[in-house]
């Protein structure tokens, strides 16, 4: 295609394999098709699976920052280019990075995350706890209050109390 003429060093399209036509009109890089492989051809295709998943993850996070990228404009087509632009930009500004391999910041974040998950594990497991506790106090106060109630049952364990 003309396109693939024009400019056939300077940009590519990385593709699934999915888009297995488009070579012909535009330069694309797309993993080989097939099952038995050589290990070569392999290790290319994991490479450039790993590249377009970085795309795929840039994409997801410019669509998941800015909504208005995902919206329909019919009545604005104009400035959509613009407003692709700007959003696009704003997300490459932003400093989290896409792979780990992007260096600290990405180990900062990744250690915050999970200082979030642990603390949220921390106060559930607390409030169960709690919730327990007041769980075998409340049992034992409606036991004293039964009459014929000797102090055997109310040092059993909820698990040998009888209904639970």
């Amino acid at each position: 295609g003309p396109l693939r003429e024009e400019f056939s060093r300077e940009w590519a399209i990385l593709t699934d394999k999915g888009y297995q036509g488009l070579e012909a009109h535009l330069r694309c890089i797309h993993p080989t098709k097939g099952s038995n492989l050589p290990p070569e051809v392999q290790h290319q295709n994991e490479n450039i699976s790993s590249d377009r998943v970085l795309v795929d993850n840039f994409f997801g996070r410019l669509c998941s920052l800015w909504r208005i990228v995902t919206d329909k404009y019919r009545s604005i087509e104009d400035l959509y280019d613009d407003i692709f632009q700007v959003c696009e930009s704003l997300t490459n500004f932003q400093s989290n990075p896409l792979r780990d391999a992007n260096g600290e910041a990405y180990a900062q974040r990744e250690n915050r995350l999970r200082a979030i998950g642990n603390t949220i594990k921390t106060k559930r497991r607390l409030s169960q706890d709690k919730y327990r506790s007041r769980k075998r106090l409340r049992h034992r106060m409606t036991l004293d209050d039964l009459p014929g109630h000797d102090d055997l049952i109310c040092d059993l364990d909820d698990t040998q109390l009888p209904g639970y």
